[in-house]
Formats: structure tokens, sequence, C-alpha cells
């Protein structure tokens, strides 16, 4: 019982310094009592700044383009115009005044009127088309007391040209003509109607603005001959053949 006694004792007396050595650290905030550690995220690395990187622009597809064909070897051009011409005849009269007598005359005067026609131009710069023409005016003469008068022409050609450039041109022309003649014979008495003939002409045209164009030319006309009433002249004849200068404007359409 003793011997218990005395370990028990030597076993609280083994315990008190250190019970003392606890007792002696202050609980101070230098001394912060051990707290519990928390999880804590890793903090989030540094990334640089980045350049903002736009995508490339879209490449623009070019537009369809109209379909053309290819070079035609030829077009066409129409036209419609105002004609003037100044006229001067040479007719000729035979078996006047007795038969196997002929006796040239001479007449002058101006008409005017309109044309129209339409070319076929190829590519060799000639060009192929018909024209035709109408006009109205005064051509009066007289012969041994026959006087007579031309009032209205009208013709129609087929023409062949040149295009020298953009703007010149020449061409020859030929064809029919239909003339209405008024007469008179010495006596009075009037012997009217129409005689066909033919034209040869050669002339130029200019174009001076992008649908119109100038023509000039020098046209001969050669009528039939046609019978006359001439007293005592029962075969009397005439041929009234023409030389004529004429200008026109006109406007095209090319297609």
């Amino acid at each position: 019982m003793r011997r218990s006694f005395v370990c028990m004792t030597l076993g609280i007396a083994a315990l008190l310094p250190l019970s003392a050595r606890a007792a002696d650290i202050p609980s101070s905030p230098q001394y912060p009592p051990p707290q519990t550690v928390q999880y804590q995220p890793p903090a989030p690395q540094y990334l640089p700044p980045q350049t903002l990187q736009y995508p490339p622009p879209p490449v623009l597809q070019p537009a369809p383009t109209e379909y053309k064909a290819p070079p035609s070897t030829r077009h066409y051009v129409c036209y419609a115009g105002a004609l003037v011409e100044g006229v001067d005849s040479h007719p000729t009269f035979y078996n006047v005044p007795i038969s196997g007598i002929d006796q040239d005359s001479f007449a002058d005067g101006p008409r005017g009127g309109a044309l129209g026609g339409c070319d076929i131009v190829f590519a060799s710069h000639t060009f192929l088309g018909m024209d035709t023409s109408a006009v109205f005016g005064e051509v009066r003469g007289s012969q041994l007391g026959f006087r007579y008068n031309t009032p209205y022409e009208w013709d129609t050609r087929v023409r062949v040209g040149y295009m020298l450039d953009d703007q010149w041109s020449v061409y020859v022309a030929g064809g029919a003509e239909d003339a209405y003649r008024v007469t008179t014979n010495p006596i009075g008495v009037p012997d009217n109607g129409f005689d066909w003939g033919g034209v040869v002409a050669v002339g130029w045209e200019w174009q001076f603005a992008q649908n119109w164009r100038i023509r000039g030319e020098y046209e001969f006309v050669w009528p039939g001959l046609s019978g006359i009433s001439f007293p005592g002249s029962p075969y009397a004849q005439w041929a009234p053949s023409e030389n004529l200068i004429r200008f026109a404007i006109v406007r095209t359409f090319a297609f």
C-alpha cells in the first residue's frame, strides 16, 4: 500500500512541470491559438493580354457579267430624214417641130421631200442597202410654145458604199424612178401622166452626231421616151433628163 502511494506521488510530481509550462504560455495576439487550415484554391495564373484577332475579310467574288456574243460580222442601220434638191433639167424633144428634127431645152427649179432606207454594214466597212425618196416642187420650162413641169418624182435605189472611218462614207446608187409630168402643147391642150425612167448617183455621208448624218450627192435621171401632143408632128416625143444636186439630213437607228 505504501509502495503504491509512493508511485502515485512520483507520477503526479512528473506531470506538474508540464502543466506549469503549459500554463506559462500566455494567451495573446503574439501567440494566437492554432487555427484549422482551410483549403485555398490556387491563385489564377497571370495571362498576358491577348490581341484581338479579326477574321480575314471575305473575298468578294466578281459579279457575273452579262453575256456578250462575239462581235458580229455585220449590223443593220436604218434611217429617215428630209431631202432638198436643185434640178437642172435638159429635156430633149424628138421630131419637133417636124419629123427628124431633135431639139434640147432647159428647165430648173427646187424640190423637197422625204427619204428613208436601211443598210447592212459588214465587218469590212462596206455596206449594202436600199433607199427610197419622194420629192415635190416646180421644174418648169418651155420649147416652141410647148410648156412642161415635173412637180413630183419618186425613186427607189440600191446603194453600195464604203466607210472611210467612223464618220465619213462614200457610195454609189442606182435604181428606178417615176415622175409625174405636166405638159401643155402650143394650142393649150394638156397631156399629163407618169413616166418611168432610171437613176444613177454618187454621194457621201458625214455622221456629225451619234444618230445624225448629212448626205450630199449628185444624181442623174434619164426617163424613158414619152409621146407628146405637138401640132403637125404625130411622132413627137420627149425625154426630160435631169441633173440633181441633193442634200439630206437623216436620223439613224442602228440595231
